[in-house]
């Protein structure tokens, strides 16, 4: 299969981006994981954060793999191909989980500094599980007619979707609307925080105990850490869903391989943002790092 220049560009790229991906998000798995002083809810969400990045750079190699450097098989295999690890549908999952998991961090962020009396809206250490597990299955409902409509086209070579343009619009048009109310709530939730933090200082003045300077320092990293993340995720992901929604951007354009790129770059730079704004994480890396070396010398004495 002929490679165009961008491809050759782009390909050592994703090589990179899917080894520090791996590595990094399962660190941060890892640290969850272990040390227990970590559970906190945000955590939880940055745990499944960390389990959708993780899954999208694992769909990611096969689908590179067929779209790039393998010729495509045609017949049935090729649809279910198609339908499963060409057109990285797998990988849609778990981004719009992805998505959807920094929109609840803002959010629960958002009840915990601005209205922290307010126990209704509170997320917990034990019902953060319910939310988790709904964002999952709708996102497995959303790209299920991806699934259902993609199939191998032998005559024009390539993947397609076997759907009339109304049904393709009103599809792309919700997804749109749906990364749309979800920036518009982050933004909302952030720039609340961030008067709360830093103009009004209402928050920890609402609380029942009033917070120390560590307290706010650490509030404040944390808020930092979360904002940084979700500017990172939005900039990365929404040149592609202009691709995807623009009906004059083909996939063999070059703004839409870029696009396609950025969004897994998104996947592997979180572990570098938690290492480099989070002492408790920095800190957990290390601890975890050195204990699996120690216990690997230890295997290895005996």
């Amino acid at each position: 299969m002929k490679l165009s220049t961008e491809d050759f560009v782009l390909l050592p790229g994703y090589a990179v981006i899917v080894v520090i991906g791996i590595i990094g998000n399962f660190l941060i798995l890892a640290v969850l994981k272990r040390e227990r002083y970590m559970h906190t809810t945000t955590n939880f969400l940055l745990a499944n954060l960390a389990l959708a990045d993780l899954l999208t750079l694992l769909w990611c190699i096969p689908g590179i793999l067929l779209k790039d450097l393998i010729t495509h098989p045609n017949g049935v295999l090729g649809d279910i191909l198609c339908k499963f690890i060409t057109m990285q549908h797998m990988a849609g999952i778990s981004l719009l989980v992805a998505g959807l998991t920094l929109t609840l961090v803002s959010v629960e962020r958002y009840n915990a500094l601005v209205n922290p009396l307010n126990a209704s809206l509170r997320l917990t250490k034990e019902n953060v599980k319910y939310p988790i597990v709904a964002m999952w299955m709708f996102a497995f409902i959303f790209v299920l007619p991806l699934f259902v409509f993609e199939d191998w086209d032998e005559m024009q070579n390539r993947c397609i979707m076997l759907w009339k343009k109304p049904s393709a619009t009103i599809y792309w048009s919700i997804l749109t609307l749906i990364v749309f109310l979800a920036f518009v709530l982050v933004c909302f939730c952030y720039l609340n925080i961030i008067r709360g933090l830093y103009f009004t200082k209402q928050i920890c003045a609402e609380s029942l105990k009033c917070c120390s300077e560590e307290e706010m320092q650490a509030k404040r990293k944390i808020v930092k850490l979360s904002i940084t993340i979700t500017v990172i995720f939005l900039v990365c992901f929404f040149p592609f869903v202009v691709a995807t929604v623009s009906d004059k951007i083909s996939a063999e354009d070059v703004f839409y391989k870029i696009a396609f790129f950025l969004v897994y770059c998104s996947c592997c730079v979180n572990p570098i943002c938690y290492a480099v704004q989070s002492t408790n994480y920095r800190n957990a890396f290390r601890e975890t790092i050195r204990k699996r070396s120690t216990t690997k010398q230890t295997e290895q004495a005996v």
